[in-house]
């Protein structure tokens, strides 16, 4: 009954999002925008917007059950942090796998697709001369790379 619940609210979700478009239909052509007289008219849409007691019965059920949390709270507990392109993100991708499937749902599947990806390298700096002491440093994700000769400049 629960999975039944969170896909009514997946569900009501995308349609509501949809709503406006079915109940106003397709845009107005835009005023002084040409027209062609000889074009064909635009498809007529046929779906039936969902019954605003329909869409409130959906969102109070969802509201009622707290198992979307539960979801939330174990991926977020269970694996915890998940950066793109490390083995953490291909954990969660798995727990959400089996975690879909196990509730049921059909047609659980992973859909690949490229995505630049930073990895963090070494990191050093230090202060030569007279005193020489290391520094700690942090490289900033997406930062520039810094040349394999280093970077020698005075401090300021």
């Amino acid at each position: 009954m629960k999975m039944l619940r969170t896909a009514a609210l997946l569900a009501a979700g995308l349609l509501g999002s949809a709503i406006p478009e079915l109940v106003e239909g397709p845009a107005l052509a835009q005023q002084g925008a040409p027209v062609d007289a000889n074009a064909q008219p635009a498809p007529v849409n046929t779906a039936k917007p969902a019954a605003p007691a329909e869409v409130v019965g959906l969102r109070d059920a969802a509201l009622n059950d707290d198992i979307a949390l539960g979801i939330v709270r174990d991926l977020t507990t269970e694996i915890g942090p998940r950066l793109a392109g490390t083995d953490a993100e291909r954990r969660a991708r798995e727990w959400s796998m089996a975690r879909l499937t196990s509730m049921g749902f059909a047609n659980v599947r992973v859909e690949e697709f490229d995505m630049p990806v930073w990895v963090r390298g070494a990191e050093s700096a230090e202060i030569v001369g007279e005193s020489p002491q290391k520094l700690a440093v942090a490289a900033l994700g997406r930062s520039g790379a810094t040349p394999r000769e280093g970077v020698t400049a005075e401090v300021v």
